[in-house]
C-alpha cells in the first residue's frame, strides 16, 4: 500500500464512527484515487488530502440513502480542501496556479464540466475555459 493513496483499509481506521464500513470501502474503492489526486493538487499535502478524502467519503456514507456521484463527492473535496490547516504557515499557491489546478482537477478527475468549474470557482466560463487551457498548457 503506498503512502499516498487512499485504501479502503486506512480509510476505514481512519474514520472511528462509520455507520455503514461496507459502503464506506466501496465509496472508497470507486473515489478514493481520483479524490485523493483532487485534494492532493488543491493542499500540496498527502496528510491533508488523505484527511479531505476521509472526511467527505464518511459523511457520504452517513447520507446513506443519497447517491453520491463522483462530480459531487469532488465538489465536496475541493471546498473541504479550501480550508486554512488549522495552526499552520504555510503559505499556498498563487491563486492562479491553485485555480489551474483545480480547474484540471476536477474537470478530469471530478467529471465537472466547463459551467460547473465556472460556478464552483466563481468566474465566467470564458475565465474557466482559460484556467483549464493554461493549467493543461503548464502540464505539458
Amino acid at each position: 500500500m503506498s503512502g499516498t493513496l487512499i485504501s479502503r483499509r486506512r480509510s476505514a481506521r481512519r474514520a472511528t464512527a462509520v455507520k455503514d464500513p461496507e459502503l464506506l470501502g466501496a465509496l472508497c474503492d470507486r473515489h478514493g484515487a481520483a479524490l485523493f489526486t483532487v485534494a492532493l493538487a488543491m493542499t500540496d499535502d498527502p496528510v491533508r488530502a488523505e484527511e479531505a478524502v476521509v472526511r467527505v467519503l464518511v459523511e457520504a456514507g452517513e447520507l446513506r440513502g443519497a447517491h453520491r456521484s463522483r462530480r459531487e463527492l469532488a465538489r465536496s473535496v475541493y471546498l473541504y480542501s479550501q480550508r486554512p490547516p488549522q495552526g499552520s504557515s504555510t503559505v499556498s499557491p498563487p491563486e492562479a496556479d491553485r485555480q489551474q489546478r483545480a480547474a484540471v482537477c476536477l474537470a478530469h478527475h471530478g467529471d465537472h464540466s466547463l459551467g460547473d468549474l465556472a460556478e464552483l470557482l466563481g468566474v465566467s466560463q470564458q475565465a474557466a475555459a482559460a484556467l483549464l487551457r493554461a493549467g493543461l498548457r503548464n502540464l505539458a
